[in-house]
């Protein structure tokens, strides 16, 4: 089983009977968005829905929080399509939008993926772990509002909340989704740049600071050895050095 499933989902091999299938691993490429729905009981209804929205391949995106009863969010998780009767905007690259960002990341990682998948984990539960707290924040000022906004009066009110209550709390959660929608999407483009960086040219280049040249220390990672032992067993000794010195003056005998 491959990390990721390539397409064509189903295929053949020459003078084989039978079809095969690429099995479906839990996070895939072709994934347009994805979301965990978080009910909470201990809040009030109106703030009980967090969706954690994701843009991409679920093993590989930044979920943003977005209360369920917010009635705007991030420029970067909004586009028109379809539901709006205009053509979905698939053709046109914008880093203004978390869709292309987030495949950025999550394609550069499928090249490289035994090296880049871990770093990506890890700074998608970084950044969930400061949201999380963010949220508990918001959460709180939310509770404490509606506390002073109960009223003996059911009428024009969700379990004894005042209308205004109710406004003001919508307010202050679509506030909390469009502004960290906006962080998740800025994080995520400076972590593209960041992983750009660190493993363009096939190189894996980290700080040094005993380096005086660049700060860095350059490695070249090459082929696992179960890749190179593939290489000599389907070759031979096609790519082999001759014994003696290479163009480098490098010994080989």
């Amino acid at each position: 089983m491959t990390s990721f499933r390539p397409r064509p989902l189903t295929w053949s091999v020459p003078d084989e009977e039978g079809t095969y299938f690429n099995e479906r691993a839990v996070g895939t490429q072709q994934t347009g968005w994805n979301f965990i729905a978080q009910v909470r009981m201990d809040v009030p209804d109106i703030m009980a829905v967090i969706l954690w929205f994701g843009a991409d391949d679920s093993s590989t995106s930044p979920r943003a929080p977005v209360y369920a009863s917010a009635v705007k969010v991030s420029a970067a998780f909004y586009g028109k399509g379809t539901q709006q009767g205009v053509l979905s905007s698939v053709l046109d690259f914008d880093l203004t939008k978390a869709f292309w960002v987030q495949n950025m990341v999550s394609n550069l990682a499928y090249g490289r993926w035994n090296e880049i998948y871990p770093i990506v984990v890890k700074e998608c539960e970084l950044l969930a772990k400061r949201l999380e707290s963010q949220l508990e924040e918001t959460d709180e000022k939310i509770r404490n509002m509606l506390d002073n906004n109960i009223s003996k009066e059911l009428t024009g009110s969700i379990r004894g909340i005042e209308d205004d209550g109710l406004t003001q709390a919508v307010g202050m959660m679509s506030d909390f989704s469009t502004k960290f929608g906006d962080e998740v999407h800025s994080h995520w483009l400076k972590f593209y740049g960041q992983l750009f960086v660190q493993f363009r040219d096939g190189y894996s280049i980290v700080p040094d600071d005993k380096d005086k040249s660049c700060g860095c220390r350059t490695d070249s990672p090459g082929f696992n050895d179960a890749w190179r032992e593939r290489i000599v067993t389907e070759t031979g000794d096609r790519f082999r050095i001759p014994d003696g010195e290479d163009s480098d003056g490098n010994d080989h005998s």
